[in-house]
């Protein structure tokens, strides 16, 4: 029941034009987003949930999101960076 709830959630999320966390896709519309910095100035949104379990985010993915949503690749690289920190625990 709940894949069919998320589901749901996410198309009307989607049809309102509410972008999604990259690593779980789910709309915005109905998560908490949080930042990961990655500069002194910019950040990459990744939702609550997802962040509360940083050893289980899928960077790759979120690269080829990022890549896919226009991002260069340095800014990719220093997400990548910022990322491993993360669930590496150093930040």
């Amino acid at each position: 029941m709940f894949f069919i709830t998320r589901f749901i959630k996410n198309r009307i999320g989607s049809i309102k034009g509410f972008g999604s966390c990259p690593n779980c896709d789910d709309c915005w519309s109905w998560k908490k987003q949080n930042t990961v910095m990655y500069s002194d100035f910019s950040g990459v949104l990744i939702c609550e949930e997802c962040l509360s379990k940083p050893q289980l985010l899928d960077i790759k993915r979120i690269e080829k999101k990022l890549s896919y949503y226009g991002w260069d690749r340095l800014n990719i690289a220093l997400v990548r960076t910022a990322l491993y920190k993360l669930k590496e625990g150093k930040e």
